[in-house]
């Protein structure tokens, strides 16, 4: 018992250190409304609040409404609870504009603090967050439908506040059903699509340089950089809003980011509402960084025959629906038909280049229209020598024959 006694002593001795003298309060005018507060002093007589804040700001107004004049009342408040003068706790906001039968827009969250920094949860307009060390983690979604939208947006954000796994927003644009989908891998993006449900069309993104789910592959985070390739690879942490110019509110997982964004700054911009230590970490993302390309004595030599030809994605199949489908006839009538062979290299990264006619039909339109098309080419597999991708040259002859 005695122990227990003595204990506690030492408790409430080390607290009363710890925030310098006995605890005051403060009840009067604050930030041009009313405050309630405890606190004590620092050694230069200033006040750090300690336990509980409440404030209350009403303000009478009139306002237009379709030609009326509307009487008002705008209500500011906020309520949690200070430690040794960060916020700790629950805090709940309210911004509303009472206008009687005339509904004006408002605001409300309600946050939980740990030492000063957003950690569990948030709750704004029905949505609730996951909060950890000022980043968003675990599942999100969002649903909106109004007269101009009608659409549902999901994910998921791991401990550190990345995006990963699959990301998808469902719409309806144009008298179809669309779902956009963006696959993370710790705040990598590595593929990106949008399929058009209604018809069953999708639209892959291709991305420049560097195919992520290869780096992916290859990384190993013990060494500090990643071969792709030829290519020397590393991520570079960023943030969508601000930085570089990067940002794009249409990333999927940078909306939400947005939202809590705006809830933050709302927060540090109201007078009265406690926004010493407000602030939102943002959204990191990952880009792949090419930093250094290695040297191959064989870069330049274009093979006519390896052991692995390279290959249009899918094959030559998919090849003859993409020439059948992209290539135009001319608008002029002609009764023009054969065959154009024309020669190309598949680079190293699947690439085209240096396309020419070997032998053509129509110097006028057609074997024109054919290296249109075959400069316009998504990328290929590429071509493989020894288990290394290489540069093969490769012929290839389309016929004409438009009915």
């Amino acid at each position: 018992m005695k122990r227990i006694i003595i204990s506690t002593l030492l408790l409430m001795l080390m607290t009363q250190v710890s925030i310098g003298q006995t605890l005051k309060t403060y009840s009067g005018l604050y930030e041009g409304g009313q405050a309630t507060y405890t606190y004590y002093e620092d050694e230069n007589g200033g006040r750090v609040k300690h336990g509980k804040f409440t404030y209350n700001k009403s303000d009478k107004g009139v306002g237009v409404e379709r030609g009326m004049n509307i009487p008002y009342t705008k209500i500011l408040s906020a309520s949690g609870n200070y430690k040794n003068g960060v916020k700790d706790g629950m805090w709940t906001y309210e911004d509303k504009t009472d206008g009687g039968k005339i509904k004006f827009a408002g605001f409300s969250a309600i946050i939980n603090y740990v030492n000063g920094r957003m950690e569990g949860t948030l709750v704004h307009e029905g949505a609730m967050f996951q909060m950890k060390n000022n980043r968003i983690t675990g599942p999100v979604k969002k649903t909106r439908k109004t007269l101009n939208e009608d659409w549902t947006l999901s994910g998921q954000f791991d401990d550190d506040g990345f995006p990963d796994g699959n990301w998808k927003k469902g719409y309806k644009l144009n008298g179809n059903l669309y779902v956009d989908t963006e696959k993370y891998v710790h705040g990598l993006l590595v593929a990106k699509q949008t399929q058009n449900v209604s018809t069953g069309k999708i639209t892959r993104h291709e991305f420049p340089d560097v195919n992520p789910q290869d780096y992916v592959a290859a990384y190993n985070p013990a060494k500090d950089s990643t071969i792709v390739g030829e290519l020397i690879c590393k991520e570079k942490i960023y943030y969508e809003q601000g930085e570089n110019n990067e940002s794009s509110i249409d990333r999927l997982p940078e909306f939400f980011g947005a939202e809590i964004r705006s809830i933050a700054e709302k927060i540090k911009n109201e007078s009265g509402f406690g926004s010493e230590q407000e602030k939102y970490e943002g959204i990191p993302f990952k880009k792949i960084v090419i930093v250094d390309k290695m040297e191959t004595q064989d870069e330049d030599i274009i093979y006519t025959m390896v052991e692995k030809m390279p290959e249009f994605p899918g094959g030559m199949f998919q090849l003859l629906k993409y020439i059948t489908k992209n290539l135009k006839a001319s608008d002029q009538e002609s009764d023009i038909r054969g065959r154009v062979i024309v020669r190309f290299v598949v680079n190293r990264d699947g690439s085209i280049s240096g396309a020419k006619i070997v032998r053509g039909i129509d110097p006028t339109y057609y074997d024109k229209e054919v290296l249109r098309l075959v400069n316009s080419m998504p990328r290929w597999i590429p071509g493989q020598q020894n288990g290394k991708n290489v540069r093969v040259q490769y012929t290839l002859p389309i016929r004409i024959d438009f009915q």
